[in-house]
């Protein structure tokens, strides 16, 4: 099976976003919309897919298909995304002194090199605590989206907790 993209609009605020295709059948046979979305008059966003897309859902193409969902829905709003193909769980909250907080867990018994996340900052330096008790600055750097910052975090051990203190950005911009 494979997911096409397509690319014209069904309507002005509906747009069928993938088409699952069949590759055994030669002129590859289509199997109908598996992801639409949609936008309501009062700017509302919308997406629903099928059950069939979820049985892929490990695979990189298909994460980066959600991630990027995830970041449509929320008018590219999230506060932080996960850039690496990683299993890894994030819970961001802002501090009345207007500083944010990520908790990472790296939930794989595979440890990571390189851990790369988008914050929603200021440019600036990230705090990265672990739970041993080490603390360093880490550099951000743009990322591909705006309002981001980029930053990477290395060696991320198996099963390991990490706490990443930063500036959130000016009020009204997410």
């Amino acid at each position: 099976m494979l997911w096409s993209e397509l690319s014209a609009p069904a309507s002005d605020h509906f747009s069928l976003a993938l088409r699952l295709v069949a590759l055994s059948c030669l002129a590859g046979c289509g199997l109908g919309e598996c992801l639409s979305i949609f936008e309501n008059p009062q700017g509302g966003r919308v997406a629903v897919a099928g059950y069939y897309p979820w049985t892929m859902i490990t695979n990189a193409p298909k994460v980066r298909q959600y991630r990027a969902l995830a970041r449509w829905l929320s008018r590219d709003r999230l506060p932080a995304v996960v850039e690496t193909l990683a299993k890894v769980a994030l819970w961001v909250r802002e501090g009345a002194n207007g500083r944010r907080a990520v908790a990472l867990i790296n939930a794989s018994l595979d440890a990571q090199p390189e851990l790369a996340l988008w914050l929603r900052m200021p440019p600036g330096q990230v705090e990265w605590d672990s739970m041993h008790g080490a603390s360093q600055r880490l550099a951000s750097a743009p990322a591909s989206a705006p309002g981001y910052q980029r930053v990477a975090l290395e060696n991320v051990a198996p099963w390991s907790v990490h706490l990443l203190l930063f500036e959130a950005p000016p009020a009204g911009a997410g």
